[in-house]
């Protein structure tokens, strides 16, 4: 397969992704197997963001698998909208999102994506690394690392949100509202 660079080599890039990359039928995100694609199109630094739901165990057990989902949904969501077309956003594991990103302002990036989680009523921890492409396992180890060191500070800090205290709201006719949990 031949490619051809016009000025627009990003949303060239963003249509070969999403031809190939495999959808997430919770979430609509690409999975994993969309980076090395994503990747081959991405020239310079690169940043990786992790977000991870906190609490999700808790939602599952008082609320239900399906408020689990609503959640996961909602995470990925979220985040889908506080990113750029150019940015890659996948599904990496059962309630963690992963963003690749080639932006010149990764912090501005987590902060609209805190943001963006915050506003939808969803606790997640971030984490973020910058780096060079070539070491992509190093970078999402780190960002990795730097969510599990959030989600830690938050528990030491007494973060309620940690306990799943609220449950997503799962009728059918998808109304946003939120009950609390053992609510039924």
């Amino acid at each position: 397969m031949q490619f051809f660079w016009f000025g627009a080599g990003i949303a060239l890039g963003a249509a070969l992704v999403s031809l190939n990359g495999r959808r997430d039928a919770l979430t609509g995100l690409l999975t994993r197997h969309a980076i090395p694609r994503w990747l081959l199109l991405h020239r310079g630094p690169l940043t990786a963001i992790v977000a991870d739901l906190d609490g999700l165990k808790a939602i599952n057990d008082r609320c239900g698998h399906a408020a689990g989902d609503v959640a996961i949904a909602g995470l990925a969501a979220s985040i889908r909208g506080a990113v750029r077309r150019a940015d890659l956003v996948v599904r990496y594991g059962g309630d963690e999102v992963l963003v690749l990103s080639g932006t010149a302002e990764p912090d501005a990036l987590a902060a609209r994506m805190r943001r963006a989680i915050w506003r939808a009523g969803i606790a997640a921890s971030v984490g973020m690394a910058s780096g060079a492409a070539g070491s992509l396992p190093t970078l999402i180890a780190r960002a990795d690392h730097e969510m599990y060191r959030s989600k830690g500070e938050r528990r030491r800090g007494g973060d309620r949100s940690l306990a799943g205290a609220v449950c997503p709201d799962t009728r059918a006719d998808g109304d946003p509202r939120h009950r609390r949990a053992g609510a039924r």
